[in-house]
């Protein structure tokens, strides 16, 4: 998404994210502009907010629903793994994981991501990487609780897995510990 250089744009965050609150209210251009001169704002006029509910707003919009997306997504992981323990908690994360990979991949467009790994064609075994580091971790810690009772592995999980996994398993175990304290 290019930058937006208009006049609204160029506004501090928090004045800019007043005017889009108010336009999404429905408050009348007129009103707007008031707050504006009352801020320290001079000089605005009915077509810079035009300009703005067609494009800066709208881009405001659009990160709201993605925001609100992820408040509802992490609302539900964290119902999810309320009852999970062990390998079934580690599936749940490997898949979120791999949801999270496939969301990004959904936002390119194809053009775009064909010129960007033509351009960068390491970004393609880098993505690869990434799922084969999934399936690896996930074969890796199936073998830990295979291994170790749940106490050991709680105790273990740091000795045992890569500098890279070990980040990611703590990331889990830290957003969730009572997932895994049996």
């Amino acid at each position: 998404m290019k930058k937006r250089v208009g006049k609204i744009a160029r506004l501090p965050h928090e004045v800019r994210q007043q005017i889009n609150e108010m336009i999404q209210d429905g408050v009348p251009y007129e009103q707007i502009i008031q707050t504006l001169q009352q801020r320290g704002y001079p000089d605005f006029n009915p077509q810079n907010l035009t300009n703005w509910k067609e494009g800066g707003f709208q881009d405001w919009l659009r990160e709201q629903e993605r925001l609100d997306a992820i408040q509802l997504e992490r609302e539900a992981t964290t119902e999810l793994v309320k009852n999970l323990q062990g390998p079934a908690f580690t599936d749940a994360a490997i898949q979120l994981a791999s949801f999270h990979l496939f969301q990004v991949l959904r936002t390119f467009n194809p053009e775009d991501l064909k010129k960007q790994l033509a351009e960068r064609p390491r970004c393609y075994f880098d993505i690869i990487n990434a799922f084969l580091r999934l399936l690896k971790t996930r074969l890796h810690v199936n073998k830990i609780f295979d291994d170790l009772d749940h106490q050991q592995f709680m105790k273990g999980i740091t000795q045992k897995l890569s500098p890279l996994d070990r980040d990611m398993v703590e990331e889990i175990l830290n957003s969730h510990p009572h997932t895994l304290h049996g």
